[in-house]
C-alpha cells in the first residue's frame, strides 16, 4: 500500500506548510504599513497559490484513489474530511 505513505507523505507537507505560514507570515504583518500589506498580499496569495494547489490537488488525488482501493470508515472519513474542507 504504497499510496498510504504518500498520502501521509503530501499530509504531512501540508501541515508544515500551514505551520510555517502561522509562525513565519502572519507575524510579518505587523512589520507592514496596511498599504504595503495590501501590495505584498496580492502577490504572497499568487505565488502560495502555486505552492499550495499542488499539495491539495496530489491531497485530493491520493485521497480518492485509496477510496477507490478500499473502502472502509477510515478511508470515507478520512475522503470527507479533506472533501469539505
Amino acid at each position: 500500500m504504497y499510496y498510504t505513505e504518500l498520502r501521509l507523505l503530501i499530509d504531512f507537507d501540508i501541515f508544515i506548510l500551514i505551520w510555517m505560514t502561522q509562525l513565519l507570515v502572519y507575524p510579518s504583518f505587523l512589520h507592514y504599513t496596511k498599504s504595503n500589506l495590501m501590495k505584498w498580499y496580492t502577490s504572497y496569495t499568487a505565488r502560495i497559490t502555486a505552492v499550495v494547489a499542488r499539495f491539495m490537488l496530489a491531497q485530493i488525488t491520493i485521497v480518492t484513489f485509496s477510496l477507490w482501493q478500499e473502502i472502509n470508515a477510515l478511508s470515507i472519513l478520512y475522503t470527507v474530511l479533506i472533501y469539505s474542507t
